[in-house]
């Protein structure tokens, strides 16, 4: 770089603010002067005055980020962050100051992708400058993983917000906070990647975390998908209902039950229902949920779809296949690319084709299905009892259609499956035998 085309004396770094563009522009000034003393530093002099040159961009950026030009405010951030790596190692903070500050913007422009990549980005300076259990990490991963859940990138939420989770978890007391955080964000993307052990495992410890007397507004509303993650994974229905009408009662109280989470508390319950065959029971808390989410979230809502597919489940559940199908492909039209929900929705609609003898239908969306589960599982998919499943239902439906090499396929992805699967059950049961304690380490 030149410093030919940098202005020392126009550089107008706002004086008496105080921040850490100054900080650095400081120190690169003392090494500048300590260097000049041992004689001329020109390198010293082109990096002092890039310090003065990135911190006039950094209040460019800073006063079109207060007007809302967010365009401008990248290209000088940008600016600031090309002149600071040319002057500085990969593992200086200022750099992940910068990679933050664009990710802000982009965050602020509602493009999630692009604030995530370089969030990503501010991350691995953070951990070259600090180390992998510094706080600032911690931190780190958990602003990554929250925002991956909005993105609905659960797999990779659930690596980050364990990442977090660990640093924190070395001191508890003083990190309470974040590690209610951690569990909370863990338990919901595991419950909805249908991982209901582990959710459940996550809102227990977030249950003990918080157990101290007092009533916990952050920690209620959690109850709703503990309720369903402990029906899911224990079968335990009516301590689930319990929570779940503690949680409608309290809605009631605040707006009436008149809001998106009552909608929500009355499409819990039934669920709870259709699992145990109460079907009736379950379609009268269906209508609820329905007519509430549509008064207040319209009829192309998430949860409108998911009400949709529940009533379709119910029905399918009571052989009403024509009132299951119309349900099912309503409840397609309401879900994005990136719902798993989607999935649900194909593997419904399979099994209900199925049952209608229209086995060309149930193949082709079996296949929509578990192409669905598998690009949002990711490294979930080898392990995961449930594609397994559907692996064996494609194999049957195969080797109706006389295809034996489809068949054979899926048939080997079957029982590869559910022989990792025996395999993992065992070594749980043998490291939790308390008769082999050599086990346990």
């Amino acid at each position: 770089m030149s410093f030919m085309n940098m202005n020392f004396f126009n550089g107008d770094p706002k004086k008496g603010k105080k921040g850490l563009t100054n900080k650095f522009y400081k120190k690169a000034s003392k090494a500048f002067g300590q260097g000049f003393l041992k004689g001329p530093d020109f390198f010293g002099v082109e990096q002092s005055l890039a310090s003065r040159e990135a911190d006039r961009l950094h209040w460019k950026a800073q006063e079109c980020r207060k007007l809302k030009d967010y365009p401008q405010a990248l290209m000088y951030y940008r600016m600031v962050l090309s002149v600071t790596k040319e002057y500085y190692d990969d593992d200086e903070p200022i750099l992940a100051f910068y990679y933050q500050k664009i990710g802000d913007i982009h965050l602020e422009k509602d493009d999630i992708p692009a604030a995530l990549e370089n969030f990503k980005l501010s991350l691995d300076v953070l951990i070259e400058a600090y180390g992998e259990e510094d706080l600032r990490v911690a931190k780190q991963y958990l602003l990554i993983g929250k925002y991956q859940m909005k993105e609905r990138i659960y797999v990779e939420a659930v690596q980050n917000l364990h990442e977090a989770l660990e640093i924190y978890m070395r001191n508890p007391v003083e990190h309470k906070k974040a590690i209610t955080s951690c569990h909370s964000k863990l338990a919901e993307s595991y419950l909805y990647i249908g991982k209901y052990e582990e959710a459940l495992e996550n809102f227990e410890d977030l249950i003990a975390f918080n157990n101290q007397g007092e009533e916990n507004p952050f920690l209620s509303q959690s109850y709703e998908n503990f309720a369903i993650a402990l029906a899911y994974a224990k079968h335990k229905y009516d301590e689930a209902l319990l929570y779940l009408q503690k949680c409608l009662s309290k809605e009631m109280l605040l707006n009436g039950g008149s809001s998106l989470s009552s909608g929500n508390c009355y499409l819990k319950i039934g669920q709870i229902n259709t699992m145990q065959g109460r079907y009736q029971e379950a379609m009268e808390s269906y209508q609820k949920a329905l007519e509430i989410t549509k008064l207040i979230g319209g009829n192309n809502h998430r949860q409108t779809g998911s009400c949709y597919n529940a009533i379709g489940a119910a029905f399918l559940g009571q052989g009403k296949y024509s009132e299951a199908m119309e349900y099912f492909k309503m409840a397609l039209n309401c879900f994005e690319e990136k719902d798993l929900e989607i999935y649900a929705c194909y593997k419904n609609i399979a099994m209900t084709c199925f049952r209608q003898n229209r086995y060309d239908t149930a193949l082709t969306n079996f296949e929509h299905s578990i192409e669905e589960r598998s690009k949002m599982l990711d490294f979930f998919t080898e392990v995961d009892a449930e594609c397994g499943v559907m692996h064996g239902f494609l194999a049957s439906l195969y080797i109706r259609d006389r295809n034996c090499n489809g068949a054979v396929e899926h048939y080997e992805q079957f029982f590869e499956i559910f022989f990792k699967l025996l395999c993992k059950q065992s070594w749980r049961s043998l490291t939790e035998n308390e008769g082999h304690p050599h086990l346990q380490k």
